[in-house]
């Protein structure tokens, strides 16, 4: 049976159990033989996360101020509303600021426009059995639509740097604060 396993764990360290149900997907437990070996690779891969995360955000200059061309713009305002939007018109609003060059198709990613699935923040979900990513503002949705409060929100996200005590904006949330200047024109430009 193949199980994809994270390529910086040893598959050696679980046991694998076939779905019961017969489907694709299985079940991967740690061998309690291993626990430590697993908790150290972890930690290892997210410090090694967060210095390309440090390093990415000290690299990456994001200029907030989007150059659209009137037509573009216009575009924009005809076919979306920044204080209400549908995920379905949230993901085509990035799909026209692909088009535009606003964006990359990894950028969109970044933004929630990544066609199903949900950002939640990992911190909020640990410990946790489940995660209601509507109750915690991380979602479109969760805002009832206000594409422009959302990105807002989304853009006041800071990251730690545990070696120097610091916060720092991330790729992430310099991204949705380019969002928020593209929707915040959208909405005030006559």
């Amino acid at each position: 049976m193949g199980i994809a396993v994270r390529t910086y764990m040893n598959p050696e360290w679980f046991t694998f159990t076939p779905d019961p149900a017969g489907g694709k997907v299985g079940f991967a437990g740690v061998k309690s033989e291993h626990l430590k070996d697993v908790q150290n690779a972890m930690k290892e891969r997210i410090a090694q996360q967060r210095a390309a995360d440090i390093d990415q955000s000290k690299r990456f200059d994001i200029n907030p101020d989007v150059r659209l061309t009137q037509e573009q713009m216009d575009h924009l305002k005809e076919n979306y509303d920044p204080t209400d939007m549908t995920q379905e018109q949230y993901n085509a609003f990035i799909k026209d600021l692909e088009a535009f060059g606003v964006l990359s198709g990894v950028d969109s990613t970044l933004v929630g426009a990544d066609y199903g699935s949900q950002l939640i923040p990992l911190e909020y979900c640990v410990g946790a059995g489940v995660c209601a990513a509507t109750e915690l503002g991380t979602t479109l949705d969760s805002y009832q639509g206000d594409a422009l409060a959302w990105t807002k929100y989304r853009a006041s996200f800071l990251s730690a740097d545990p070696d120097t005590g610091k916060f720092y904006r991330n790729k992430q949330s310099l991204l949705f604060g380019k969002l928020e200047n593209v929707l915040r024109r959208m909405q005030f430009s006559a």
